[in-house]
Order: C-alpha cells, then structure tokens, then sequence
C-alpha cells in the first residue's frame, strides 16, 4: 500500500524495488503496510543525487524496517556535471559485488568481523542501474545513531 507520498519517487522501478524488499525483508504483501516517506537529507550535506528515508509500518501503525533511497538526479545538465551515472554505477557495485567479497574474503581467513573487521557500512538491500533512474537502497544507519556532520 504506497501511501504518504510514495508519489514522489522517482518512477515505478523504485516502487517495485521497495516492493520487494518489503516482501523479502518483512514478508509483507501490498495492502499489509504502510509507508511514509520524507527527506533523508538536507541541502548542503554534498549528495549527488537525493536522499529519501521510508519507514515501512504495519497496520497497527508499527515501525517494522527503515530504509533510506540514494536516487541519481535525473536533470541531464545536473548528471553531466557530477558525473551521476558513473558515481551510482560504482556505488551500486560496491554494495552488490566487492563488499560481500571482501566479507566473504575476511570470514575465510577466520576474521572475526565484529572484533576485528571491517564491517561500518549498510545494509544493502538492492539497486536500480537503468539509465537516468539509478538509485540505491541500503538501511537507514540514522536509526543507529549515524549523524551527517
């Protein structure tokens, strides 16, 4: 149930995406939540794209799961001159490909990642990569005391 403004991402493939995660995360069907959706940052903090954070509730109005969306801007001037799509093609394959490698690569070699490795980064939940629509969805770490400074 898309609700509290969910109009204003970006298109449908990131209603679907946030659909999904929504299913996999908390096995809730459309018509079993509620979203509300608000800014994730401010101007000023240096994002290329925006930042939106979507808390995801159940109908007894429980908060259930927080996720921010890092969305590439789609003004072509305002991508050319950040170089957006390169900038989110290198996030998303941060969080998608070499951060569980490297995860991976630090358990075989019997680290353990709570004491010793390295591990401060989100939770990736997944990625839209079409062109002009690119956006990133990953925990929202403010819920654990992450502050933009």
């Amino acid at each position: 149930m898309f609700l509290n403004n969910l109009g204003k991402l970006p298109i449908d493939l990131h209603q679907n995406a946030l659909s999904k995660i929504i299913k996999n995360e908390l096995n809730l069907n459309e018509g079993d939540f509620v979203l509300k959706l608000e800014a994730g940052s401010s101007k000023g903090d240096n994002y290329i794209g925006q930042m939106q954070r979507v808390t995801v509730s159940d109908l007894e109005n429980d908060e259930k799961l927080k996720v921010v969306i890092k969305s590439a801007p789609q003004n072509e001037d305002r991508r050319d001159k950040f170089k957006a799509r390169d900038c989110f093609l290198r996030e998303i394959s941060f969080y998608a490909d070499l951060y569980p490698k490297y995860k991976t690569f630090q358990e075989e070699k019997g680290i353990n990642l709570t004491k010793d490795g390295f591990y401060q980064v989100p939770s990736y939940y997944t990625s839209v990569s079409d062109e002009f629509f690119e956006g990133i969805f990953m925990e929202d770490i403010k819920v654990s005391g992450f502050e933009m400074f």
